[in-house]
This record gives C-alpha cells, sequence and structure tokens, in this order.
C-alpha cells in the first residue's frame, strides 16, 4: 500500500530530531574531554616528595637533647605547606614516658619564622606548617626542638635511640641522614641503623662514628611508611642519671590519677570533720517507755537517717491501736481452690475525731479513703499500682515532723546528695582543669602508660565520696539524746524476757501501745513472742482468719499483712522497655620519637 505524504512528513521530522540528538550529543563530549583530561592532568601533577630529611641532635652534658629537623620538600602543583607529626612520649625500659618535648622555632633555611599551628591529637604533636610560594617549587623548613627526656638509661650504658623520620610519612624521602653529637668526654661509643617498615632491621644506610659524634646517611629512597632509625650507645657517667627525686616525681607524673582520691579525701575528711560528726552518744541504758512519746514514724526515721522504711506499716497500725482503722485478712477461693491473701481495711470513727492526728497520719487516711465516710473500705488489691502516687506525700509529712524536732542540722538524704554529687563534681572539675593546665604529654601518659592506674583512681574515688556522703549528715545535741533513748527503747523491746517485762503491768493495752515501735525497728515477732500466753485473742482492730488465736502466729501474720500492704502501696505500673632495647639490637621504627607526616 502505497505511504500517503503525511506519514512520509512524519518520518522525515523523526530523522531530523534522531541526528540532531547525535549531533548534540557528540559536541557535548567534545567540549568536556579537555575539561577532564585537564582535571586527570591536574590531580596527577600535584606531588609531594621529601627531596633531604636531615637530623641534627645534641646531648647536652644535663642529659636534654636539642634536635634540628631540615625537611626539603618538592611542592609539585598547588600546595599550602608541610604537616609533622611526632611522638610525645617514649617506651623505655620501665615503660612509656613522657619526652618533655618544647618546640623552640621553625622557620625557613635563613631563620625567618614560619606561620605555623600545633595541635595533639592523641598522643602525638602535629606541627601545620605553612610555607610561603609552595607551588612547583622546592622548600626548606627548619624544625628545632629540645628533648628534656631523650636519653635512655640501662644498667651497663646509656643511648639515645631515635626513630629520626618516622614511619607514618604519606609522601615519599628520597634522601635522610642524621648526626648525633655528643659532649666531648664521651667513650664507649657505638651505634647501629635500622630502616625500612615499621619492626624492619634493613641497614641501608651508611654508618660513621667519630670521637664524640655519630652520622649515618640513608642508600636508597625510603618509601611511604618506610622509616629510619638511628641508636646511639655510650659509656655511662657522661650525663648524670636522674636523681631519686627526680624518678620519684617523674613517676607520680605518670600516674597523677591517683592524687584524684587523695584530693577528695584532703577536701571531705576535714568538711566531715567540721560539721559531719556526730556528739559522742555514750552509754546507752534500756528504756521502758518511748522518749517524749514521739510517734514510730519519727523514732524510726531517727535511727534510719531517712524516712524508715517501716514508717508506712507502723503508722497503720498506730492508726488501728487509735481506732482509726480495721485491718480484716480475707481468704479468697475459687470453689475448693486457694488464690491467696488480701487484706482490707475499713475506716473507723467520725471525722471530728482525726483533728487529733498528727500531719503524716491525718494524710495516710486522707489517701487512703478519700470519701473520709466511717465503714469507707480499700483492699490491697486495690491500693496496687494506684497508690504509690501518694507515698512521696506520706514521707514528705514524715520528714517535715522529723526536721521539726530538730534531730538534724539538716535533712540526712540532702546532705547526703549534695555531698556525693558535689564530691563528685570537684573531681571532675579537678579532672578538666588538670588536663587544662598541664602539658599534653603529661595528660595523655595517664591513659596510654597506666589505664589500670586511671580505672582504679577513679573507682576509688567514687567509693570514697560516696563513704563520705554517707557519714556526712550530723545529728544536733537533742538528736543524740533522743537517738540514745530510743536505742535504750529498742533493746528493751528486742530482749523482752520476762525479768525484764516483771516490772510492767503486762496488759493488751501495753502490748497494743509499743507494737507500732517494734513494727518500725523491725521487733515484731519478738514483741509478739514476749505476750504468749498473756494474749488470748487478736486486738480488737485486726480480724484474722478465724483460726485459733496464738501470738507467735498473730505476729507472723502483721508481717506478712505490712509486707503485702506496703508492696501493694508502693508498687507502680510496669512499663515496657526495649533494648537493643638497645644499640645493640632494634629495628626501624624501635627508637624514641618518629611520626610522621605530609602537605596541605
Amino acid at each position: 500500500m502505497a505511504e500517503g505524504p503525511t506519514a512520509a512528513r512524519r518520518r522525515l521530522r523523526s530523522w531530523r530530531w534522531g541526528l540532531g540528538g547525535l549531533l548534540g550529543l557528540a559536541l557535548t563530549l567534545l567540549l568536556l574531554a579537555p575539561w577532564g583530561a585537564g582535571a586527570t592532568l591536574s590531580a596527577a601533577e600535584r606531588q609531594l616528595t621529601l627531596t633531604d630529611f636531615q637530623m641534627q641532635a645534641v646531648v647536652e652534658p644535663t642529659g636534654a637533647v636539642q634536635v634540628s629537623e631540615t625537611l626539603t620538600a618538592r611542592f609539585d602543583g598547588s600546595w599550602n605547606g608541610l604537616v609533622r607529626q611526632i611522638p610525645l612520649l617514649a617506651r623505655r625500659p620501665g615503660g612509656l614516658e613522657p619526652l618533655g618535648l618544647r618546640v623552640l622555632a621553625v622557620t625557613d633555611p635563613e631563620g625567618r619564622p614560619y606561620r605555623y599551628e600545633s595541635s595533639h591529637p592523641g598522643a602525638d604533636l602535629k606541627l601545620k606548617i605553612w610555607i610561603p610560594g609552595a607551588e612547583n617549587t622546592s622548600r626548606t623548613a627548619v624544625i628545632s626542638y629540645r628533648l628534656k627526656r631523650g636519653l635512655r638509661f640501662y644498667p651497663d650504658h646509656d643511648e639515645f635511640n631515635w626513630n629520626v623520620t618516622g614511619n607514618a610519612w604519606e609522601v615519599p624521602i628520597e634522601r635522610a641522614s642524621a648526626r648525633v653529637q655528643l659532649p666531648p668526654a664521651v667513650s664507649g661509643l657505638h651505634a647501629s641503623v635500622y630502616t625500612g617498615p615499621s619492626g624492619a632491621r634493613g641497614h641501608d644506610a651508611t654508618l660513621t662514628i667519630g670521637a664524640d659524634a655519630v652520622a649515618s646517611s640513608t642508600t636508597r629512597r625510603l618509601e611511604p611508611g618506610e622509616g629510619f632509625t638511628l641508636a646511639v650507645g655510650f659509656a655511662k657517667g657522661l650525663v648524670p642519671l636522674p636523681s631519686a627525686l627526680a624518678q620519684w616525681i617523674d613517676w607520680w607524673l605518670a600516674r597523677l590519677s591517683l592524687l584524684l582520691p587523695l584530693l577528695c579525701t584532703g577536701v571531705l575528711g576535714p568538711l566531715w570533720w567540721r560539721i559531719g560528726r556526730d556528739p559522742a552518744l555514750g552509754a546507752v541504758p534500756v528504756a521502758y517507755e518511748p522518749p517524749e512519746g514521739l510517734p514510730p514514724a519519727v523514732l524510726g526515721s531517727l535511727v534510719a537517717e531517712q524516712v524508715s522504711g517501716s514508717a508506712l506499716s507502723a503508722t497503720l497500725v498506730a492508726l488501728a491501736v487509735k481506732g482509726q482503722l480495721r485491718i480484716e485478712q480475707d481468704q479468697q477461693k475459687l470453689l475448693f481452690l486457694n488464690l491467696g491473701k488480701r487484706y482490707v481495711f475499713t475506716l473507723l470513727g467520725e471525722p471530728a475525731q482525726r483533728s487529733a492526728l498528727l500531719p503524716h497520719e491525718a494524710y495516710l487516711l486522707e489517701t487512703l479513703f478519700p470519701s473520709a465516710e466511717p465503714g469507707a473500705t480499700v483492699s490491697t488489691q486495690e491500693l496496687r499500682e494506684h497508690y504509690y502516687v501518694h507515698v512521696p506525700g506520706f514521707e514528705h509529712r514524715v520528714m517535715q515532723a522529723v526536721l521539726a524536732e530538730t534531730f538534724f542540722r539538716r535533712w540526712p538524704e540532702t546532705v547526703r546528695v549534695l555531698t556525693f554529687f558535689g564530691g563528685l563534681g570537684l573531681a571532675a572539675g579537678v579532672v578538666v582543669l588538670a588536663a587544662a593546665l598541664l602539658p599534653h604529654d603529661i595528660v595523655m601518659l595517664q591513659g596510654v602508660a597506666h589505664p589500670v592506674v586511671i580505672l582504679v583512681s577513679l573507682a576509688l574515688t567514687v567509693v570514697l565520696v560516696g563513704v563520705f556522703a554517707w557519714i556526712m549528715p550530723s545529728r544536733t545535741t537533742r538528736g543524740t539524746a533522743v537517738l540514745r533513748q530510743t536505742l535504750g527503747f529498742q533493746e528493751f523491746l528486742r530482749r523482752v524476757e520476762v525479768p525484764r517485762l516483771e516490772r510492767l503491768v503486762l496488759t493488751p493495752e501495753l502490748f497494743e501501745r509499743y507494737l507500732p515501735y517494734a513494727m518500725v525497728a523491725g521487733l515484731t515477732r519478738q514483741w509478739t513472742s514476749a505476750f504468749q500466753g498473756i494474749l488470748q485473742e487478736p486486738p480488737s482492730w485486726y480480724v484474722g482468719d478465724g483460726i485459733d488465736f496464738d501470738a507467735n502466729d498473730f505476729g507472723t501474720s502483721l508481717e506478712d499483712c505490712f509486707s503485702t500492704t506496703t508492696g501493694a502501696m508502693q508498687s507502680s505500673p510496669s512499663s515496657s522497655s526495649s533494648s537493643s632495647g638497645s644499640s645493640g639490637g632494634g629495628s626501624s621504627g624501635g627508637g624514641d620519637g618518629g611520626g610522621g607526616g605530609g602537605g596541605f
């Protein structure tokens, strides 16, 4: 079938668009090709090579070493300058030690200073040196520094063992040389030289030993990662050995963290002596009644130096004894199966009778029975995961009652928190201040040389601060006097043999009156056992399981009751969570110093 003129025109237009697209793509590639080639060429042309690395070291009669490094670099392309990184610590026979490195100058060969920045990555000194005109040319930088502890001391000789270039250069070094000048009185001079990667024992270098100097020069190019080490040994006596005092100072410099617990003790110890000591307690005579008629929650908190854990249950019993509560044991059953016990509390008495209650007692009733209507009930099941929000309010009112009696200079828990976090803050401040003021090599030495010492020091500091925090609260003279009486009364409750009770009229009223005090002291069973044969039935405010009454069993039931009750009152809703060597032996890189560098 013949193609119409419209279809022919459409196909011609399609060819034109396709041909135009191909021509456009070809033109784009032609235009971009020179730029891409130029970029590749530019990246390839930007290279840095150290053409010469000269090190001059002068050992001073004092044992310090003055070092001068002359670095000549060929800059191909545009560069800003050189980077030189030198370790600040040296591994010696006795462990890591700070070299005591101090930069003296960074200049050009004529002594004109170069601008440089120093930083401390890890335990190294990093010098970033700006070199003007570092583009397609050669430039030289001279770095001068002094080593306070540049020598190694062995039993039979001393030594300057120095990793001249370091093994961490990112660029090749075409030639490296070193010269070590010693005092004229030197004797027994000997030396070794090593080249290659770290740990290698190559000897690709010349070695010349003179009367008081040693010189060495590499015989081949050092590739990135290769180094050049020169070890120079000499007879002992040329330089003085570190004194005992200097060694003692060096020992402490490597373990400064040990001063932290000593410092905390030095601060917190006198503070405790001044404000944390209690008046002398003296002898504790047996007392047959609670001091000054104070409530059990207050006396228990005086002894515990915090709101007593038994204050809640003791206050419940005190309220029951006052006729405000009835406690009933309810055995839950399903057919013939025992489902466990629960306890039901019933509000008794009229509202007008509650005006004489102490604040913490009134608060407990108000929060247990919001309706305040006589006959209102609440069970341990209803308290669980609901009443816990009121526990801090109860404890606060007990605390206020204790403080109102002026037993303590300040609430003990507040003193403990302030002392603990204040002590830790003091320790942290000392660490920050030391890190800011001490030389970086001394700071880095702590973690690198003796990390275990740091962990032990920190742990000991926390323990010491915790101990001082615990003993820092102090009682007043009145608090100590009442404590003496309270402890005497608790001794009476604890040892309630018949001879001790003969002077008292043994009645159920006496049992009930002192029962809350026995509970807050943790002496419930001892107190109830003392009334075995005297108590014939439970108190009117307690309804048990109906089985024949026994005083011992009653004590056990009370403990179970208030263990269950306080557990329910303090329980909060659970929330879900999710987790998910010497000059006689060595190797390249085995000496002090070293490091590396590059350009930027």
